[in-house]
């Protein structure tokens, strides 16, 4: 768990200058690309979290649904698939992979089914 946590905090540490590299260079596919690749280690980090705290409920609360474990893994997975297509778009078309870049925050801002078994 430490070395998760060491590689995940790297992760978002480097995002402050993935984010101004991005807004350097948004139009060339380098820029999106790397901000992207930032993203998704951060992601994959958060995902590795997430499972190695539910496998066999080590560091989640024993009453925790098997629905919540789920739900909040495929969020996780949502993020990481939508990461992974605008990387992907960005050495096609560099801009609009801002557009998904933009709407992920906002997609994690409403209210899903993980929501639901969390809050009590």
């Amino acid at each position: 768990m430490l070395w998760l946590n060491i590689g995940y905090l790297c992760s978002i540490a480097f995002l402050p200058f993935s984010t101004a590299f991005v807004a350097s260079y948004w139009r060339q596919p380098i820029g999106g690309a790397l901000y992207g690749i930032n993203l998704l280690v951060a992601g994959v980090f958060l995902w590795l979290h997430w499972v190695y705290a539910t496998g066999g409920r080590r560091l989640v609360a024993p009453d925790l649904g098997d629905g919540a474990v789920r739900s909040a893994r495929l969020r996780i997975e949502m993020g990481l698939a939508v990461y992974l297509a605008a990387t992907l778009l960005a050495l096609v078309w560099p801009p609009t992979n801002l557009v998904l870049f933009a709407a992920m925050p906002i997609a994690y801002m409403i209210p899903g089914r993980v929501d639901q078994h969390l809050v009590r």
